[in-house]
């Protein structure tokens, strides 16, 4: 492992914890428990942080094309997820099709985050 791989390892795991917790307020009813959700915004904040981390790094200090492409992607579902998951917060009503897509955007966001993980192995 490298210093290159080493954020993205570190977001993989955060994604993962956030997504723990996002598992617990989904079974939940609402109204939800605010120590869920708080818990669950915190990964998501430290996650954007770290994502902001690793933009900077691609950016200033060494661009790689592939890497570029998958942090956009991660950026992108960042900016669904954000969107979704406060739809969601504060509805009134069930809606069918926004857990899905902030699910799937949290899917695609690991699986972008892993990739980059792997492209960063050989990149380096």
């Amino acid at each position: 492992m490298n210093a290159t791989q080493l954020p993205f390892l570190v977001e993989g795991l955060i994604i993962i914890a956030a997504g723990l917790f996002g598992w617990f307020i989904r079974r939940a009813k609402k109204p939800y428990r605010a120590w869920k959700v708080v818990v669950h915004l915190f990964f998501f904040a430290w996650f954007a942080m770290g994502y902001w981390y690793i933009t900077e790094g691609l950016t200033f200090h060494s661009y790689k094309p592939l890497l570029a492409v998958l942090t956009i992607v991660v950026g992108l579902a960042i900016a669904v997820q954000i969107v979704t998951g406060l739809v969601l917060l504060f509805s009134k009503t069930s809606r069918q099709r926004l857990p899905a897509v902030h699910l799937t955007s949290a899917v695609v966001m690991l699986a972008s985050d892993l990739a980059a993980l792997v492209a960063a192995g050989f990149a380096a």
